[in-house]
């Protein structure tokens, strides 16, 4: 829930450091239904930081969680949109065919860089500013 929360409505990095903490706890408990749920929150939550590669990514992987999280399917049509349905369907086949264990992997590459870029650049460089 605090992912959510502070995707939403608080600073953008805090969200990413509950992302992180939220994915690593799911992971490491074996957890894989709730992390496909949140892989969906981290994509609609890329989709608003303008990270469309990697939240399309994420949300091949998420399309298979039985719920999805609010805003989800909004955030898929504006990547087809964005993306166009081309490169939309190739990334999200890449998210959908990896392991959990790749994917957790490739959230906390993205995770990381964003924070870098949001460290080095400010909230500007994502365009939130």
């Amino acid at each position: 829930m605090l992912c959510q929360l502070a995707s939403g409505h608080g600073d953008p990095v805090t969200a990413l450091e509950y992302f992180a903490t939220a994915i690593g706890n799911f992971h490491d408990s074996g957890n894989t239904f709730l992390t496909r749920g949140l892989l969906g929150s981290l994509a609609t939550f890329f989709d608003r930081l303008g990270r469309y590669q990697a939240a399309a990514t994420f949300a091949g992987f998420a399309v298979a969680s039985l719920v999805q999280p609010t805003g989800f399917d909004a955030a898929v049509t504006h990547l087809r949109a964005v993306l166009g349905e081309e490169t939309y369907e190739t990334l999200s086949q890449d998210g959908g065919a990896m392991t959990t264990a790749e994917m957790v992997t490739y959230a906390f590459a993205q995770i990381d860089q964003t924070r870098t870029e949001l460290a080095s650049f400010g909230e500007n460089v994502l365009g939130l500013a």
